[in-house]
């Protein structure tokens, strides 16, 4: 925001045609959050810092998850391990599918925001929603997974994820 500012003052850019951008700007930050690699100072902080930031971004998703709270507890450095390296963030659009039924699982999901369905093959299975504060595909920690089901978004969705390896190489 800041360099286009700048550049609407250097190229003397009317105020109604610089105002028009910056809300077109801001619609779109609305529907594309800005990922992390995208701030170049951010991936030029020392590890220290890198890891103090990811922390804070990603343990507040992580820690509803009963097991990852623990761990917290038991295992801080564990923690800020997973944080630091293997934690991953994907930003889904609605209608995206995550996950169909049949394929292979190796991560487990964590919603941030926004709305996703599960639904299933299996008619006594009604579509079970899934926000921020739920987690899918658990069982891809501790064993070879198969989806028996579906997943899609039905809102644009912040979703933060690891995989199986990873959280067993740190482990």
């Amino acid at each position: 925001m800041e360099q286009a500012r700048r550049y609407f003052s250097e190229n003397k850019v009317s105020i109604t045609t610089a105002a028009s951008i910056l809300e077109y700007s801001r619609s779109l930050a609305a529907r594309n959050p800005i990922k992390e690699e995208e701030v170049l100072l951010l991936c030029e902080l020392p590890k220290k810092l890198q890891r103090a930031l990811r922390w804070d971004v990603y343990s507040p998703t992580l820690l509803g998850h009963p097991l990852l709270s623990k761990l917290k507890l038991a295992k801080r450095q564990f923690m800020l391990d997973l944080c630091t390296s293997a934690v991953e963030r994907t930003f889904i659009t609605a209608g995206q599918e995550v996950f169909v039924e049949g394929t292979e699982s190796r991560c487990i999901l964590f919603p941030a925001s926004g709305k996703l369905e599960y639904t299933t093959s299996m008619d006594d299975v009604p579509a079970l929603p899934l926000f921020a504060g739920h987690w899918a595909c658990e069982a891809s920690l501790w064993m070879d997974w198969t989806h028996v089901g579906s997943l899609m978004a039905e809102t644009a969705c912040d979703m933060i994820h690891f995989t199986a390896d990873a959280f067993r190489t740190l482990a």
